[in-house]
């Protein structure tokens, strides 16, 4: 052995090339703070964007080559954590707003301009342009309450991004009350007990659609719609031909025209009816999480 390091077991052997392990809340972590950073202050200094972009793109680079090459195989991260890394974008753009908001407003980079001031320059409006331009040049002192971002968002060139500003974050604050103090389901629901919304739904023929399909152990059992009888409920002659027949079928006092499938039990020579999945065996072949149960690849598999 020409190694420097005593090797006693197998287990011992094993572990010198298995690899570190890869921290993956960490590299999340890292790409929020420079996404973050960037996002604050990338309207002062624009040239922070392409940096970021060349950034990420060798870190994605290099993690991937780790990851195939040195890591030790990762463990089975939940949903839950890229979800809550993606939450954070929107807050995210919200700070770039506020921040260029405050930046593009600051007198000593750039003149003060009012909203009648920007109309009036592009040629809008009945004010007179020299006035407009001379107001914009004009940099007056201005006291701690005309600095606050109030004063400064209104300002004309700021426009369109207090636009965004008001837009993103209306955004996330209905999402937040709708996903986390009044879910949309808890609403819907109060809805649908309500006499009026009732009353709406039958009307407008707009009722909530429950799932109709039988359960995968039980008989295959699809009930036609409400308004037809045995006569106007119709199958298709490729149905009939294989089997499906139409029957009442369901609890006592609760039976619904339904489209079922029978077939004729070799012993007893009777019909019975078929289960759901005997029905996706014949139609698809592939009524089972078995590998070996799919026609497409049981053959391969042998």
């Amino acid at each position: 052995m020409c190694c420097s390091t005593p090797i006693a077991t197998q287990k011992q052997l094993n572990e010198m090339y298995v690899g570190e392990e890869f921290d993956l809340p960490i590299r999340i972590a890292t790409i929020l703070n420079t996404l973050g950073v960037v996002m604050c202050y990338s309207a002062a200094l624009p040239a922070m964007i392409p940096i970021a972009f060349i950034n990420i793109t060798l870190s994605y680079i290099v993690d991937k080559f780790f990851i195939l090459k040195l890591y030790k195989r990762p463990p089975r991260f939940q949903l839950s954590l890229m979800s809550s890394a993606l939450t954070l974008i929107p807050l995210l753009v919200v700070a770039h707003l506020y921040f260029s908001i405050l930046i593009y407003t600051e007198k000593t980079m750039f003149p003060e301009m009012t909203v009648a001031g920007v109309f009036s320059s592009l040629g809008i409006g009945s004010s007179d342009q020299a006035s407009a331009i001379e107001s914009a040049k004009s940099t007056a002192n201005t006291n701690d309450d005309q600095s606050s971002f109030t004063n400064r968002s209104t300002q004309g060139h700021v426009l369109p991004l207090l636009v965004l500003f008001v837009l993103i974050v209306t955004m996330e604050v209905l999402n937040f009350i709708f996903s986390y103090i009044i879910p949309l389901s808890a609403i819907m629901s109060f809805l649908r007990t309500c006499a009026c919304s009732v009353v709406y739904f039958n009307c407008c023929g707009t009722r909530y659609k429950r799932n109709t399909k039988p359960p995968f152990s039980e008989v295959y059992a699809c009930p036609f719609r409400t308004n037809q009888d045995i006569e106007n409920a119709t199958l298709t002659e490729l149905e009939t031909r294989i089997g499906y027949e139409k029957r009442y079928f369901g609890p006592e006092g609760k039976q619904k025209l339904s489209k079922v499938k029978l077939r004729r039990d070799p012993k007893t020579k009777k019909k019975v009816f078929e289960r759901t999945w005997e029905v996706i065996k014949d139609t698809t072949g592939q009524y089972s999480y078995n590998i070996r149960a799919n026609p497409e690849y049981g053959a391969h598999l042998k």
